[in-house]
């Protein structure tokens, strides 16, 4: 553990694997590392917030969503509005859509199997990002692999959801999204449609009160740096190593490095 900082408008707490699933708490605004706790339960996440954060100076509380952190920072911090970044439900969206095309490649002719090349390329691209060739490619699979091109267009409206302004309009939208599911292709779906009738509120919360960019990046970039050290240390190991060198202010261990790596 560290030393007590000052309390952050917005708190960060995110599940990452430090040799063992541990919990990751951060000052989102200023990108700073306030603590390392070696699980995800959810005693220790408690006592750290009793005994380190003032409960009346925290605004916003950004977490992986998991519902040990939540039933903790609504007992803990009942006045702050719980965000969950959107991106944990974008991922949902791709892996769906994988799923779709792993299932979809079985049994197909070696012709076939030619006709949807690059595939999981094309796949994992929006479609304002694929050029006129991956269109032609995408029309032509319409005809042949119609699950995996409708599929295709229900992650791509899922997407667009979290283009719109207001929690309101992203409400609407998502609604409307969840009426277009196929039956054929509810199954493939159902992790997602699970995760934003679980976490919706938290998950639209971003979208009225969104977080610093830099603030997501320095948790990937925490996560990287992380696996990018041999395997086999300790818990401590790892947290030593992450603080190498590293600023320490008021606010906490400059984290603004993991960010740019």
């Amino acid at each position: 553990g560290l030393n007590k900082f000052r309390t952050p408008r917005s708190l960060g707490i995110e599940s990452i694997l430090a040799v063992k699933p541990s919990t990751l708490i951060s000052n989102v605004g200023n990108q700073a590392i306030l603590n390392l706790i070696p699980n995800q339960g959810k005693s220790e996440l408690e006592t750290y917030l009793l005994e380190n954060i003032d409960a009346d100076a925290v605004n916003f509380v950004v977490i992986t969503p998991l519902d040990s952190y939540r039933e903790v920072v609504k007992r803990v911090l009942p006045q702050s509005v719980i965000i969950v970044n959107k991106e944990h439900a974008l991922i949902i969206a791709d892996n769906s859509l994988e799923r779709v095309r792993v299932a979809n490649r079985v049994g197909l002719s070696a012709k076939q199997a030619l006709k949807l090349r690059g595939d999981s390329e094309i796949l994992s691209k929006r479609y304002s990002e694929l050029d006129a060739r991956d269109k032609i490619l995408l029309l032509e699979w319409a005809y042949d692999f119609p699950l995996i091109y409708d599929a295709y267009l229900l992650k791509e409206s899922f997407y667009k959801v979290w283009e719109k302004k207001s929690v309101g309009e992203a409400i609407e939208a998502h609604a409307e999204w969840t009426s277009r599911i196929a039956p054929k292709l509810s199954s493939y779906f159902e992790p997602l449609v699970d995760v934003m009738s679980d976490w919706g509120k938290e998950l639209f919360a971003s979208i009225e009160h969104p977080q610093h960019p830099r603030y997501f990046k320095m948790v990937n970039g925490v996560v990287d740096k992380i696996n990018s050290f041999e395997r086999g240390g300790s818990f401590l190991a790892v947290w030593a190593a992450l603080m190498l060198r590293k600023e320490i202010s008021t606010y906490g261990v400059c984290g603004t490095e993991f960010a740019s790596e």
